[in-house]
């Protein structure tokens, strides 16, 4: 077993728990090993590109009054052990935060997608910012903004995703893997499921 407090999980682990619960296993066995797809390239370039318009960008698309923004915003919460990087944040008047991740995807975010932002909404909390009511999906690819509710049922149940994470990382136990296999086409971890076809 592994020393439970050398354990940190990402909202980028929950997002991947959301699409295949075996990801942020081999993310976290797997190490530097893994290779990265094609799309996962082009999807990184793309966010780099984004990050620079941004700097430039006022912001009217999030409709947001006399709004703010911070890049690259690193976030921590011992308590739960969860960590990561949100995309950008948005200060309105008041001092409400708003969470915003940049996607490539090919339409509307999916519920891993909302996962990795209430993931971040969790950690805004957690870190006493006052949370705004949603915050936001950028579709790079598509140029298209989403606005995502942000329940508090929704922001609570991160905890309990992260400890079912741990868990499986603590104990070596490797997760039952998606039942739609036609995910795994295009998965970087592909070649370490010899049970799914």
């Amino acid at each position: 077993m592994i020393d439970d407090d050398k354990i940190w999980i990402r909202p980028t682990d929950i997002k991947n728990w959301n699409y295949c619960e075996r990801i942020p296993f081999y993310h976290y066995y797997g190490g530097k090993g893994i290779y990265k797809t094609a799309s996962m390239e082009y999807g990184k370039h793309l966010h780099e590109l984004q990050t620079a318009l941004e700097d430039r960008n006022k912001g009217r698309k999030y409709g947001i009054l006399n709004l703010r923004k911070s890049q690259a915003v690193i976030l921590m919460d011992s308590a739960s052990s969860l960590s990561g990087r949100l995309d950008m944040l948005l200060y309105d008047e008041n001092e409400s935060v708003y969470p915003v991740e940049f996607k490539n995807i090919p339409g509307r975010p999916s519920i891993n997608h909302i996962g990795q932002l209430v993931s971040y909404a969790f950690l805004l909390k957690a870190n006493q910012y006052n949370l705004g009511d949603h915050g936001f999906i950028f579709n790079i690819g598509k140029k298209h903004l989403y606005k995502i509710d942000l329940e508090p049922e929704q922001i609570e149940s991160i905890r309990g995703i992260v400890d079912k994470i741990r868990e499986y990382i603590y104990y070596e136990r490797l997760p039952e893997p998606t039942k739609h296999k036609g995910k795994c086409r295009n998965c970087e971890f592909l070649r370490f499921c010899n049970d799914i076809f």
